[in-house]
């Protein structure tokens, strides 16, 4: 063989890295799905309807997908981050966003026990109300939480309440708060593992 025609080369490659910002929309399109505790908008019927409202972003291909479980901020509504979570689907995700609750008090307590039953129905429940095509990954969830919804998403990734063997891989708290000014906290409920 004649050096001229070898395959290997002498000269290094260099590549360069193809970098993504998180601010970029990703490379997949999303959908917004809703689905309710006493009917389901995605499937015709439900067998095990969520025990809140969700709105959920999911990126529009066949595939496994991350979890992300959103809770919202107080006296807001999960509509209210359909942008952001579109956006998180689109980076491949599939983003759960519970509606808690529509009026609250300072006591957070309630909110916290829908953040738990809505862990309990993800790995039963979730599935039947995505598409066919599109499954959650439950080995990879990820939870956040805005402002009261970041006390609960703290109490629940700190294992203060008894959730079911779902393991957070990141928490990500989005402006948390635990009360309603500086040295003004709400009392806090006694969490213990029959929460429920």
């Amino acid at each position: 063989m004649s050096p001229s025609s070898s395959s290997l080369s002498s000269t290094p490659t260099t590549t360069t890295p193809i970098t993504t910002s998180v601010f970029d929309v990703g490379k997949y399109t999303t959908l917004l799905l809703s689905a309710e505790p006493n009917t389901c908008t995605t499937k015709s019927s439900l067998s095990l309807p969520p025990p809140k409202p969700l709105l959920i972003a999911i990126p529009d291909v066949a595939g496994e997908f991350p979890l992300l479980l959103l809770l919202h901020g107080y006296l807001l509504y999960n509509s209210f981050y359909s942008q952001l979570i579109r956006h998180i689907a689109s980076h491949g995700f599939i983003v759960v966003a519970p509606q808690l609750y529509t009026v609250a008090g300072p006591d957070s307590t309630d909110e916290i026990r829908s953040a738990v039953a809505i862990t309990y129905w993800l790995p039963s429940g979730l599935h039947k109300v995505l598409p066919t095509h599109v499954q959650p990954n439950l080995t990879k969830i990820r939870l956040s939480g805005h402002s009261c919804g970041g006390k609960a998403a703290f109490v629940l990734a700190l294992g203060k309440v008894t959730t079911p063997s779902l393991k957070f891989s990141a928490l990500i708290g989005i402006d948390p708060v635990d009360g309603m000014d500086k040295g003004k906290h709400p009392p806090s409920p006694h969490f213990h593992t029959s929460f429920l």
